[in-house]
């Protein structure tokens, strides 16, 4: 059994990397082992977390691997400085937009309410627009409407072969 690791307090992605780099170090493994074990490509490990870090990692898949490699947990808890920093700027949730129900909707409650509120939002906007123009601009819109209901539909030309 190897001595315990350190605790290590990370708070943004370079200090992520940079305490899953340790773990990696502290535990004596290769880059080359953790690539064979985690079923990588050659030199993915130096891209995510070695000194080259050509790519994020951040993906679930890599983020499970190293947890279950390096045999780590992360472990979240306050910072009372950051709480201090953002509580202002934290925004609040609208708790009357919050859907109660436990359940998520069917895709066939879905369908079924989907006439309904393409309605609803029909409605809303033939009365904005009503409110919104003149009487002479109705009676425009309507005789154009009147027109086009009585005009004869154009013949379609045959295309040639």
């Amino acid at each position: 059994m190897t001595e315990a690791m350190p605790a290590t307090v990370v708070k943004d992605y370079t200090g992520l990397v940079a305490a899953l780099n340790d773990a990696k170090n502290h535990l004596g493994l290769s880059n080359e082992f953790c690539e064979e074990i985690g079923d990588l490509t050659a030199g993915q490990i130096d891209k995510w977390i070695g000194p080259s870090l050509a790519k994020s990692f951040m993906t679930p898949f890599a983020f499970n691997m190293f947890c279950e490699l390096f045999a780590v947990e992360f472990v979240m808890r306050p910072n009372p400085q950051a709480i201090e920093r953002m509580q202002s700027r934290w925004e609040r949730r609208n708790h009357n937009r919050i859907r109660v129900s436990s359940k998520p909707l069917s895709l066939a409650v879905k369908e079924r309410a989907k006439s309904e509120i393409f309605a609803e939002l029909g409605r809303r906007g033939g009365l904005a627009r009503a409110r919104s123009i003149t009487s002479a601009q109705r009676s425009a819109i309507a005789r154009k409407a009147s027109l086009s209901r009585r005009r004869v539909p154009r013949q379609k030309k045959e295309k040639a072969r």
